[in-house]
């Protein structure tokens, strides 16, 4: 009977590494997002100019990264990248089209919805506008 016993806490211990082997795994499966600088700091500013802001996304999971859409918070940022599908261990430029229109502090805010878990990634870039 103590055999018996001892036999099934080792068959359970067994089952259960086995579950979270497999869920690892699988975990790792998946496309996953890196950004290189998601919080750019561009200091003082050119209101008469237009700046490039430049994310590096690295897709560091073992399945393919699809971008569906990128989002900026006003009409002063155009995003643009080169292509919307990202090979496991490989990278994308996002570039940021930038033009300011008002003096002072910003805040703009980057929403990249894609295939990962969490859907969204947020990037972000600020600083000061002077004339």
């Amino acid at each position: 009977m103590k055999n018996n016993k001892l036999y099934f806490n080792y068959l359970i211990i067994l089952a259960l590494s086995f579950v979270t082997i497999t869920c690892n795994s699988v975990k790792y499966k998946k496309p996953q997002i890196k950004v290189e600088n998601s919080n750019i700091n561009l200091g003082t500013i050119d209101i008469d100019s237009t700046y490039d802001v430049k994310f590096r996304i690295f897709n560091i999971g073992s399945q393919q990264l699809i971008i569906d859409t990128v989002s900026v918070s006003c009409d002063c940022s155009v995003p643009s990248f080169n292509k919307r599908k990202v090979q496991p261990h490989t990278s994308i430029d996002l570039i940021i089209k930038y033009s300011p229109v008002d003096e002072g502090e910003f805040k703009k805010v980057i929403i990249i919805k894609s295939n990962i878990d969490s859907i969204f990634t947020v990037l972000k870039f600020y600083g000061k506008i002077k004339k």
